[in-house]
């Protein structure tokens, strides 16, 4: 493929390979197996990472209004 071709592959690849369901049921997958080991763990880890990010996202939103 050549190079000039690669960014529009990706732009138009990306979102569909990000929402398949087969990898969004291996994240759900990864996520039980991870709480089954450890739910401790599993909330000092995850959930202070997965609310980092949305904060994250709004600041983002807010800074761009």
């Amino acid at each position: 493929m050549p190079l000039w071709e690669r960014p529009q592959y990706l732009i138009d690849r990306l979102p569909q390979a990000l929402l398949a369901p087969d990898l969004q049921m291996m994240r759900v997958n990864i996520a039980q197996r991870a709480w089954n080991r450890d739910p401790k763990a599993f909330m000092e880890k995850f959930v202070p990472m997965f609310l980092n990010g949305l904060n994250r996202n709004s600041l983002d939103k807010k800074e761009s209004q």
